[in-house]
């Protein structure tokens, strides 16, 4: 199979032996894959991971293997998977809480991923998508499913100022999610095409960060004393001290940028003002899917470019470039 592999030179595009299931996995074979923030820090060297390894872990394609043991799914059927795999064994595991594995695994970080003809995965993690849910946009539920966790674990009640700063992929699908829950969302980036798409698909405030303090605009707009909730989704290790300023005392701080980097904060500021910084990672896939079956989230304004798969290298370029939102690669 074609795979793109990232290497100690640099990504190649190599012909690999097509994976074989063992027992409990499956073989998809992959039609629609995304570049993530994680896939672009591993490419810049930021996230350290064990090389040679194939990258990607949002995707979408159809079951082509099974192994002997797999009953949850047949060769044909449409399908997505989950990143995180799990050893089923550890307290995590027994109380319902597999992204907290003790042993965890995670596809295209810790073990290969989905920047290929084929994938295999275990079959528990893998979700039906149905027909009237595309390849390309299938290719958004795993970071929808990410931005769903940070309303789980973040209270948001209807009217509260919600700051989004950073308007890249994830952070449009937060504004998203966030407007479904009757907040008011205030959308902060330094890119005018994607403060502009921010705008289109919800966002009530839209600030350019390059032109105006966005501490002082987001206390402007939410009644002079800060937002309610504010969304770091920068990828960016500095702009959690912004969060931190823009929050309202009592407010809180959802932390969804994982970069690989070190961050500096004002734990005074966390202290003294009774902030609550909450982090988070993936949610429910099932809700992911009946949101972006249902036509309730917009994923196709986000979509910057298509490549084919062995443009990989090329594509990894474009999308490392300022501004750019989605790249998807297709078999």
């Amino acid at each position: 199979m074609k795979a793109v592999l990232m290497t100690n030179k640099g990504v190649v595009v190599d012909d690999l032996s097509d994976p074989t299931p063992r027992p409990n996995e499956v073989v998809i074979r992959v039609r629609a894959a995304g570049i993530c923030g994680t896939d672009l820090a591993i490419i810049k060297g930021a996230y350290k991971v064990s090389l040679p390894l194939i990258l990607g872990h949002e995707f979408s394609g159809e079951i082509a293997l099974v192994g002997k043991h797999v009953v949850n799914v047949r060769p044909g059927d449409r399908v997505t998977s989950e990143i995180n795999i799990s050893c089923g064994q550890c307290y995590y595991c027994k109380v319902g809480l597999r992204t907290h594995c003790l042993h965890v695994r995670a596809l295209g970080i810790t073990t290969n991923g989905a920047f290929a003809e084929y994938v295999k995965v275990p079959s528990e993690n893998v979700h039906k998508i149905p027909e009237s849910l595309s390849d390309e946009h299938a290719v958004f539920v795993e970071p929808l499913a990410a931005a769903i966790r940070t309303i789980m674990l973040t209270r948001v009640d209807p009217e509260d100022f919600v700051a989004v700063i950073g308007v890249g992929r994830l952070g449009l699908l937060i504004i998203q999610v966030m407007k479904l829950h009757m907040a008011k969302v205030i959308a902060v980036g330094k890119h005018l095409q994607q403060l502009k798409i921010a705008k289109m698909i919800g966002a009530d405030y839209v600030v350019n960060a390059t032109k105006e303090n966005p501490v002082k605009r987001i206390k402007e707009i939410a009644n002079g004393i800060g937002a309610d909730v504010v969304v770091e989704a920068t990828g960016n290790p500095n702009a959690l001290n912004v969060a931190i300023a823009a929050a309202k005392s009592r407010g809180s701080i959802a932390v969804k940028s994982t970069p690989g980097l070190q961050a500096k904060i004002d734990l005074t500021q966390v202290a003294v003002r009774e902030l609550t910084v909450q982090g988070s990672r993936c949610g429910s896939f099932s809700q992911a899917i009946n949101l972006l079956s249902a036509k309730m989230i917009r994923v196709e304004p986000l979509i910057s470019k298509r490549f084919k798969l062995v443009q990989a290298p090329i594509a990894f370029k474009f999308a490392l470039q300022p501004g750019v939102i989605k790249v998807l690669l297709g078999n």
